[in-house]
């Protein structure tokens, strides 16, 4: 065995296979991963995505409950890999851009989403790399450092 899949890294039963996973210097992924070696006919590289390394728990970090993401720009997989950020991360993902929402993840910095929220001031305006460290390092991070670059400016970057 090289490999151990997990929903989550902690509480009960979950946390003891993962220490012990660990212990044993096994790869802990999450069923996403599953899914992209299925959809990919291949093994993918488990740190392609945070979301192939499972959440510490299913219900969210308690600093990202009052958050509301709405996004724009992204498309298919991508888009729906970002609501699955919000679900882990238990903030609330929005369709519509309206006063209740927190945060636009902006693909690229134009387009009517952008301009509103940048015009009322509303929301932070952020990449999808806010999202991704803030799973990825299980906290509600600053979002000063993600609010210079577009998402596609960040994917140029990579």
């Amino acid at each position: 065995t090289t490999h151990v899949v997990l929903m989550t890294t902690q509480g009960g039963a979950e946390a003891m296979l993962y220490k012990r996973a660990i212990k044993d210097r096994k790869r802990v992924v999450s069923w996403s991963w599953i899914e992209a070696c299925i959809h990919k006919g291949e093994l993918v590289p488990i740190d392609d995505s945070v979301l192939y390394h499972p959440p510490p728990t299913l219900d969210g970090h308690p600093d990202m409950a009052n958050v509301r993401v709405c996004v724009t720009g992204y498309t298919g997989e991508r888009r729906q890999q970002l609501i699955d950020m919000c679900k882990f991360l238990g903030c609330e993902y929005m369709r519509v851009l309206d006063r209740k929402s927190t945060h636009l993840v902006c693909y690229e910095f134009e387009g009517a989403k952008w301009a509103k929220a940048n015009q009322t001031g509303l929301q932070r305006i952020v990449s999808h790399r806010w999202l991704e460290e803030c799973l990825r390092q299980w906290k509600r991070l600053d979002e000063t450092p993600y609010t210079t670059h577009s998402g596609r400016e960040e994917d140029e970057m990579a």
